[in-house]
């Protein structure tokens, strides 16, 4: 009887305890990132194809308190949008030097590989590969991609020269 009673006291004062005890609240925070520049290059993969590449060149982070339960703990201020790639260099028979490529662009990040015409309204990334649906015929390319942050900033900037077939 000793013991239960001894027990009961024990259970008893460590509910007594854990209620007077609080768990520390949190700080409400959250990581906005905001993107300042942008930049683009030209690759092939393992397979050989032909791919595009925009992602954030320059970034800053700010941590933000006092956001409401819920909120997501990271957060874009700013993305990718209306983007429009031009070859420097003719790319095929199809498209010459200084036309608009975007037609041949697929998003290459998506399940179902969807043709850039039918997100060109839509799009908006942070950072996305694009490959062509045709194969260029030159030996060399490069593009000038166009565009603009979701903050109305716009962008112009060039890709690297690729050299697709070895040079004689």
């Amino acid at each position: 009887m000793k013991k239960f009673f001894l027990l009961a006291l024990i259970v008893k004062s460590m509910v007594l305890f854990s209620s007077c005890i609080r768990e520390p609240e949190l700080p409400n925070y959250v990581t906005a990132i905001t993107i300042h520049s942008v930049r683009a290059f030209a690759a092939t993969t393992m397979e050989g194809e032909l791919v595009i590449a925009i992602t954030p060149d320059s970034t800053s982070v700010e941590i933000i308190e006092e956001f409401p339960p819920g909120t997501p703990s990271i957060f874009m201020r700013n993305v990718i949008q209306n983007v429009n790639v031009h070859t420097v260099y003719d790319f095929n028979e199809n498209y010459e030097a200084s036309r608009n490529v975007i037609w041949i662009l697929q998003l290459r990040t998506l399940p179902d590989e969807i043709p850039f015409d039918e997100l060109i309204d839509r799009l908006e990334f942070v950072n996305a590969t694009f490959e062509f649906t045709e194969q260029p015929t030159a030996d060399v390319v490069q593009f000038e991609v166009t565009g603009r942050l979701s903050d109305t900033r716009e962008f112009r900037i060039e890709t690297n020269r690729l050299e697709l077939r070895p040079a004689n």
